[in-house]
């Protein structure tokens, strides 16, 4: 299924989402620069399945390099945007329309 997030709130909050229901932790427990690890308490393995969700959610694909280094929703966010633009620009040749990425 591909998802396309038309604004930024919309985006951050359904990236938030994925992060509480996957690490089950409450969402008011989660801020921009929350830990996976520290903060909410994931282990390695909590992240590859963090990672695998966000794939499947956003139909991208994460080389296994990256999953270390995103451990907060700051870096979620920018890291699936980041995938997002690129999985938007190959399939339209180089052009966007205007959704946010």
């Amino acid at each position: 299924m591909e998802t396309v997030i038309e604004n930024k709130i919309d985006f951050e909050k359904k990236v938030k989402t994925i992060i509480a229901y996957k690490l089950k932790v409450d969402e008011n427990e989660i801020n921009p620069l929350s830990n996976f690890v520290i903060d909410l308490d994931a282990d390695f393995l909590g992240l590859v399945d963090l990672v695998m969700e966000f794939e499947k959610e956003f139909d991208i694909s994460i080389p296994d390099g990256q999953i270390e280094k995103i451990i907060t929703l700051n870096e979620a966010v920018e890291n699936i945007r980041t995938y997002e633009k690129q999985k938007m620009l190959n399939r339209s040749g180089g052009r966007l329309n205007g959704a946010y990425i």
